[in-house]
């Protein structure tokens, strides 16, 4: 048997006062990141196999257990969770890096509304998305960005789909992808 002894490091890094931008990121449902930046004219799109990694294992898991087979479904669970974490990382990596090449402030979403929004869902769904790791993610972010002594600021996203992103009119998100205007003057 080997032993394995680790030494924690504790580093203190003064984040700058002043970025000459901002990278917005926004922990979601379907992309566990969407993130704007003040150098880029689209939104970067990233996460989307987390999903289909949970929805994976999550089948595989109710085949298992149909089988009673529990040992099976323990080390399924820990591949899982070691698939996750991988990506996770690959994201705030990407993310911090970019802050740091165009010396950027990052601002991230809270997601606790998510999760209370998502009552009305499916119960499977509502587990695979009460299940995803959006605190781990934004942990992986701050400690990245802290090594490149970049500052995370974390905004509370109260009623973010009450306006139109693109011409601020007032109105109701009807889903993802579709905002109603209230009145069509405020445009």
């Amino acid at each position: 048997m080997e032993i394995f002894t680790f030494t924690c490091v504790k580093k203190t890094v003064r984040a700058k006062k002043s970025y000459s931008g901002f990278l917005a990121t926004d922990v979601g449902q379907k992309y566990v990141a969407v993130s704007m930046a003040s150098h880029r004219d689209r939104p970067k799109f990233q996460g989307r196999g987390i999903r289909g990694i949970r929805r994976h294992y999550d089948w595989l898991r109710k085949r298992l257990g149909e089988k009673n087979l529990q040992r099976e479904i323990e080390k399924i669970s820990d591949k899982e969770s070691r698939r996750v974490d991988q990506k996770i990382h690959e994201i705030a990596k990407d993310l911090v890096e970019e802050a740091d090449e165009d010396d950027e402030l990052i601002v991230v979403g809270n997601p606790e509304e998510l999760r209370r929004n998502s009552d009305d869902m499916e119960k499977r769904v509502d587990r695979i998305i009460s299940n995803f790791p959006y605190y781990k993610f934004v942990k992986y972010l701050e400690y990245k960005a802290n090594e490149k002594e970049i500052q995370v600021l974390k905004m509370n996203e109260h009623y973010p789909s009450q306006e139109c992103s693109r011409w601020g009119a007032k109105g109701k998100r009807l889903n993802q992808g579709t905002f109603n205007v209230l009145n069509a003057d405020t445009r």
